[in-house]
């Protein structure tokens, strides 16, 4: 496919004979190898001097966000059955990978290469807490971090200074946020975006696990690619990672915010869930060797050792244990 006309086709200036060309060549077989062949090719010239591994995803994650509004732009400007034309291109795109594909050629070929590598993220700031680990700091605008044990997140260097104030982040974490109305507060987590101006909130992005987010304070924004819901004061959105599904409901601050004040709950509980939390909360390594150790488990423990846990819950579920270090045996 000609590269001129691909460009023609993204800015919206495609006469319909053309148009429909270049669709009919995007649905069919010729254009999946092409379009691979060609994205790759910007891409490694966009990302060759970069090491973080981090970055392809988290920029396509921003060109998703940012392409629905450079389309509205574009068919308020012209507002012709000719530009509709990225309304019918998002028609034929279908799935997430072809959304994705549309938004990297786009900045491939309106954008152009310079325009894309400025949203690269040159240097991150970066805070980590291990297992068995919680920290809390400061953002440079002054939003407040509790971070709970086994979490990451990352920044732009130029975050005081930049439009969007946006983070990357996975674990869980709770955000009291400085307002500032003129630069929202984002929050990347996997394929969940929480979008906030100043309000408190708690996340809950573990890799494998739900994306919880849950609103103490104020009003936030929680989308997924297509699909955004709104939540307010004692409101909670939760993205299943299984079905990728997105819905909100009510929740208890007692139980969900426990952890920032040393408590750890349980409510109803698989027993597979607890183990991971113990091995975050205590830094530690189980080995369930008792099977048919039975799930719905309920409790609470303010700031215990390890031992009184494993105890109290042996006692209730009935199994023996043993502590070898860092490491724990159930049976």
């Amino acid at each position: 496919m000609d590269d001129e006309l691909l460009k023609k086709f993204f800015a919206g200036q495609c006469s319909d004979e053309e148009h429909d060309r270049v669709l009919t060549w995007y649905q069919s077989g010729k254009a999946e190898k092409e379009l691979s062949d060609r994205i790759e090719t910007s891409w490694n010239t966009i990302v060759s001097d970069s090491e973080n591994t981090w970055e392809k995803e988290n920029v396509l994650n921003d060109l998703l966000q940012r392409l629905p509004e450079q389309l509205q732009r574009q068919q308020t400007k012209n507002p012709s059955p000719r530009g509709l034309i990225y309304k019918t291109a998002f028609r034929y795109a279908a799935s997430l990978t072809i959304l994705l594909t549309i938004a990297v050629l786009w900045y491939i070929f309106i954008k152009g290469s310079d325009d894309a590598s400025s949203m690269l993220p040159i240097q991150f700031t970066h805070f980590t807490t291990e297992r068995g680990e919680k920290t809390q700091f400061m953002l440079p605008d002054g939003t407040k971090v509790i971070m709970n044990a086994d979490s990451r997140i990352r920044y732009h260097e130029d975050f005081a200074s930049v439009s969007e104030r946006v983070v990357y982040f996975e674990g869980e974490a709770f955000f009291d946020v400085a307002k500032d109305p003129l630069r929202p507060f984002i929050i990347h987590s996997n394929q969940v975006t929480t979008t906030v101006l100043g309000t408190s909130f708690n996340v809950h992005a573990f890799a494998g696990e739900d994306i919880i987010v849950s609103v103490v304070a104020g009003k936030v924004k929680v989308q997924k690619p297509l699909e955004a819901i709104y939540l307010h004061s004692g409101e909670q959105a939760v993205y299943g990672m299984s079905d990728r599904s997105l819905f909100k409901k009510s929740f208890d601050p007692s139980s969900t915010l426990a952890w920032k004040e040393g408590t750890l709950y349980f409510k109803n509980e698989r027993f597979r869930d607890i183990v991971k939390k113990l091995e975050r909360w205590y830094g530690v390594s189980i080995d369930v060797q008792k099977v048919d150790i039975e799930d719905g488990f309920t409790g609470s423990y303010h700031h215990k050792s390890l031992d009184e846990v494993m105890e109290g819950m042996g006692f209730v579920l009935g199994f023996d244990y043993e502590i070898k270090g860092n490491r724990v045996i159930i049976k």
